[in-house]
């Protein structure tokens, strides 16, 4: 489910992820990878979900409640884990206009910090858990931003967006 029709359909009930504004991609790969800010990310708000595992060399289809240690920065760990079929999230209802001006405050500070015009697949590396620094810190100290190789390039407007420009690709 796409990332913004899912902060748009919260808002619309009164349910404010607007945390989650401006990321790309969607609901499932959000969880999957415990997307947020360094003020909130999405698996504190799941209480369970649907999926599919492995057991026995067999797919099986099981309800996991997520616990505190089933996630952390940037990861969900749920052993066998195939693919997340159905999220179960928890949150309170909040006044409207609150979750709405918030929302509008998070697209506004991702368009002036990040290139959103750009494309990138969003911040690129995870930050590092033991520096008082960012990711984006790092790259940035050491003069990269603006640095392309192939069809990729170091963003200059954000150190940990690599934006493809000319058609870059892993290979």
């Amino acid at each position: 489910y796409n990332m913004a029709r899912f902060v748009t359909e919260c808002y619309k009930e009164s349910y404010n992820f607007a945390f989650l504004a401006g990321i790309p991609g969607t609901l499932g790969g959000a969880v999957a990878g415990n997307s947020g800010t360094k003020f909130s990310s999405i698996c504190e708000f799941v209480d369970r979900i649907e999926c599919l595992k492995i057991k026995s060399n067999h797919v099986v289809k099981e309800e996991h409640k997520l616990r505190k240690n089933d996630f952390g920065y940037r990861f969900l760990n749920i052993e066998n884990l195939l693919a997340i079929t159905k999220i179960y999230l928890k949150k309170e209802r909040a006044e409207k206009e609150l979750v709405f001006n918030e929302i509008l405050e998070r697209i506004k500070y991702k368009k002036a910090s990040q290139p959103l015009n750009k494309f990138t697949a969003g911040c690129f590396f995870k930050n590092p858990l033991n520096s008082n620094k960012t990711a984006a810190e790092l790259i940035d100290s050491l003069d990269l931003k603006g640095f392309q190789y192939g069809g990729a390039a170091v963003s200059k407007k954000h150190a940990n967006f690599i934006e493809n420009f000319k058609d870059a690709s892993s290979m």
